[in-house]
Order: C-alpha cells, then structure tokens, then sequence
C-alpha cells in the first residue's frame, strides 16, 4: 500500500501524529479510515471535535471537525517541508502537531469560526492507525 509507504518514509520521521515531545501518539490521530468512520467517531460529540486521519487524496491529512449542523473535512497538505490546510489558511507550521495546535487558539476560517476543542479518539483495539507505526 502506497499510502502506508509514504507515511513510513516522510511522515515517521517528521514525528507526524505523535504528541510535541513525547513518544505517545496523539489522541486525535486515526489511520486511513473514511469520510463515513471520521463521522461516525464524531457523530456523538460536541461542536468543536476534531480528529486527524491520513488522507486518500492527496500526500498529506484530512482533519474531520464536528460543527453545530454536521460535519467539515479539511485538507492538510503535508507534501512540502510543511504542513497547512489547503485552500483555507495560508499559515505554514513545521509540524501536524504545531497546526492543531495553532488551531486551538486561532479559528481555521473566519466564515466557520471552527476552533480545535476536543480531540476524538480511538474507538477500536488494537487502534486504527497501529498498522503504519510496525
């Protein structure tokens, strides 16, 4: 599986989705899983609930995020030597770490107002990302 490779090769090595300065992954990261998994972990949450999952479409994340009537899916382009949304916000972080933590102080867009509250996490055993950690 590409998608896997890719993240083994470039991603591990950035320490992408794991907690700043800790060998622990962080508790918004999930796997490749879909649109539909995203939602159903955060259908039961309230607005502000966020997790991250490796994308399918591009070389990079999709950031799933409860609001008040549903559902936002971001794209995080992590194809450079940065990590930032795609066509929603022009600021650049060093890290997937440093952006969802910027967004947890600054709104993603001014129209949504979505800010990163809750971190939704793991529902399954073992987790749904530990294929890409082996």
């Amino acid at each position: 599986e590409i998608l896997i490779r890719w993240f083994k090769e470039e991603q591990l090595p950035r320490r992408a989705g794991f907690e700043r300065n800790t060998p622990a992954v962080a508790p918004w990261f999930h796997g490749i899983i879909s649109r539909q998994e995203a939602e159903e972990l955060l259908m039961n949450k309230s607005e502000g609930a966020f997790l991250v999952r490796v994308s399918e479409k591009i070389w990079g994340y999709t950031l799933s995020y409860r609001q008040q009537s549903g559902f936002k899916h971001f794209l995080v382009d992590a194809s450079g030597d940065f990590y930032s949304f795609l066509g929603v916000d022009p600021n650049r972080h060093a890290t997937l770490t440093d952006l969802i933590d910027f967004h947890k102080e600054e709104i993603i867009t001014s129209s949504g107002g979505e800010l990163l509250l809750e971190p939704c996490g793991q529902r399954k055993n073992p987790p749904d990302y530990s294929y890409l950690f082996e």
